[in-house]
């Protein structure tokens, strides 16, 4: 795990959205903030990477995130983005990964 840097988690704990876990709706107050992306083998610590989860969704599959909120916290980041992330990550195509979780979100 990466640690989250002092000024960023003090523009977060502000924010109400990251309060309850977001989770389709779960909204447990009791929340972990995941790192939902991975660039070039690290976390990446900017303000729409991070998702709020509750422990259950966080750490419930025997210590780790359960693949398919995985998947959908990673989406609900690149959303969230508002394709600043096409600049800070150039290398990924993002438009193509967001279709991809999309289609495997849905189900």
């Amino acid at each position: 795990m990466r640690p989250i840097p002092i000024a960023l988690r003090k523009q977060l704990a502000v924010d109400p959205y990251m309060a309850k876990c977001q989770y389709r709706g779960c909204g447990k107050q009791d929340v972990e903030w995941n790192h939902a992306i991975l660039y070039c083998g690290r976390q990446l610590n900017t303000w729409y990477a991070i998702i709020p989860l509750c422990t259950y969704h966080h750490r419930g599959n025997f210590g780790t995130i359960w693949p398919e909120v995985k998947a959908w916290c990673e989406l609900e980041a690149i959303k969230r983005s508002n394709r600043e992330i096409e600049k800070d990550c150039p290398r990924v195509n993002w438009e193509q990964r967001k279709v991809y979780l999309e289609k495997i979100t849905s189900k």
